[in-house]
């Protein structure tokens, strides 16, 4: 997949070769880019910014390359805790600062526990930011 140059504007991805923007018509930036590499093997996509450097940003797009269809990728993304994680946090703050701690735990244990226990904590609220169900 091709290396992009990010307009700064109107933050749409252009051709390397182009020199102004298809979509705002202002010039791109000669110094100060920002590069977006975008990957894509059996289905994955891995996606990259590269500010400054084009020789940088082809080098990484290889490298990517190269680990996806090695098997050696690895997602440096952070993993989301989960609701459960949060409330195991949470239920002894609330035994030393709440009266009502009980029936926090109570509605947590029977309302909430089995729907949301397991879900991932960016994505629960990813799901209620946009509006989706949540089976």
């Amino acid at each position: 997949m091709p290396v992009y140059i990010r307009c700064p504007h109107c933050k749409t991805d252009q051709s390397v070769k182009n020199t102004t923007c298809r979509n705002c018509g202002r010039p791109l930036p000669r110094q100060g880019r920002i590069y977006k590499v975008v990957v894509v093997y059996q289905g994955r996509r891995v996606q990259k910014m590269v500010p400054d450097s084009l020789s940088l940003a082809k080098r990484i797009e290889a490298k990517i390359k190269a680990e996806l269809v090695s098997g050696d990728f690895f997602d440096r993304r952070k993993q989301s805790h989960t609701l459960n994680e949060v409330w195991a946090r949470y239920l002894p703050w609330a035994k030393e600062n709440k009266k009502s701690w009980r029936t926090d735990e109570i509605r947590w244990n029977y309302l909430l526990k089995g729907r949301f226990g397991k879900k991932s904590l960016i994505k629960s609220v990813l799901l209620k930011l946009s509006g989706s169900s949540w089976s």
